[in-house]
């Protein structure tokens, strides 16, 4: 499943990174081998594993090129580290937000970079920059207030913003990011303002929840599917046979 898919490429990054932090030379071997680790604690078949490791190769050659060139502009720091900052501004009440970043490593010029990987998805700078993504956006303004504090991490300013995706092609991954000062502070704005907004929304007891917001941003895979029930109740239009 597309859950299962996320969790394993993520369990390999982090792993991979985490066992060459200070290395200064780490290459496809390297990668393979700990995705071999990774297939092996979730007790995978053999098969399942000489399926997937033609994909996976692709995957390791770019992410190692990736990581070796960014190794030139960043130190690693923190990777699947935790933060919470409340929201109080304009509320009526305070309100909690909580994240969880992949990776926030620490730029040569001081600042920090935010890095969250994908296993999947098509992400363009304009969107990061308007915050039609907010996630990376969000957790800049958290780093900013200081909410991963308790993880040794006290409030920075952010130089980068990055989402560093698996394609699952043959290009084996790509990059979406900002780094203009002007740019990084326009879309932690926009997250900010659009999340203070949807607070005060939702607050009011006469706004309802959507399943689905918006189908054309559905997610590939929800949780809570089998209590919205959708398919037995959504149809297409009002002259279907399912509706009558």
């Amino acid at each position: 499943s597309y859950a299962e898919k996320g969790t394993i490429i993520h369990e390999i990054l982090y792993r991979f990174i985490d066992k060459n932090r200070l290395s200064s030379a780490i290459s496809e071997t390297q990668f393979i081998e700990t995705a071999r680790e990774v297939f092996d604690y979730y007790d995978f078949e053999e098969t399942e594993w000489r399926n997937v490791l033609p994909r996976l190769q692709p995957i390791a050659g770019w992410f190692v090129g990736n990581e070796t060139y960014w190794r030139h502009e960043a130190v690693v720091n923190k990777l699947e580290v935790k933060g919470e900052m409340k929201i109080e501004n304009e509320l009526s009440q305070s309100f909690t937000l909580t994240g969880q970043a992949d990776r926030i490593d620490k730029l040569h010029n001081g600042a920090v970079a935010i890095i969250d990987y994908k296993s999947a998805g098509n992400f363009s700078k304009k969107n990061l920059k308007n915050a039609a993504y907010p996630q990376l956006p969000l957790e800049g303004l958290m780093v900013q207030k200081g909410a991963f504090s308790k993880e040794g991490l006290p409030a920075q300013n952010v130089g980068y913003l990055g989402y560093w995706t698996i394609t699952g092609n043959l290009s084996g991954g790509e990059v979406t990011f900002l780094d203009k000062e002007t740019d990084i502070a326009q879309a932690i704005d926009a997250a900010q303002n659009g999340l203070i907004n949807l607070i005060i929304l939702f607050d009011q007891e006469e706004t309802p929840y959507f399943a689905v917001p918006n189908l054309e941003k559905a997610p590939r895979f929800n949780d809570y599917a089998h209590l919205e029930r959708i398919k037995e109740w959504a149809v297409t239009d009002d002259n279907s046979e399912e509706a009558a």
